[in-house]
């Protein structure tokens, strides 16, 4: 490859380059118009919620307080402060780990 842009046909050489580049594909996509980028409107399906979007939505409607009661729950476990001084104690009280822990030391 004698020339890097030659492999990278949209590699801008400097920012003007780039931002030239950029102005014209902005003015490139407002005449196409927004129209033309509804290809995917054939997948969509603009109402659907499944099964389980549907149970949840009818769960939580049915118990307000369910959500509250999560995040009580993951106080519990996870929300904590982090005692650094007892984690460094911790890991400096740790005994190393032999290579293979079932292997009995030799007599």
């Amino acid at each position: 490859m004698a020339n890097s842009c030659q492999a990278r046909p949209f590699h801008a050489k400097s920012r003007r380059e780039l931002a030239h580049r950029v102005k014209i594909v902005m003015l490139i996509l407002s005449k196409i118009g927004p129209m033309s980028f509804n290809f995917l409107s054939l997948f969509r399906r603009p109402h659907y919620q499944s099964d389980v979007t549907e149970f949840i939505l009818q769960l939580k409607a049915a118990r307000p307080e369910l959500e509250a009661r999560q995040r009580a729950g993951r106080a519990l476990l996870w929300d904590k402060n982090v005692d650094r001084a007892a984690w460094s104690d911790y890991r400096a009280g740790e005994v190393e780990q032999k290579p293979y822990v079932y292997q009995t030391d030799p007599k």
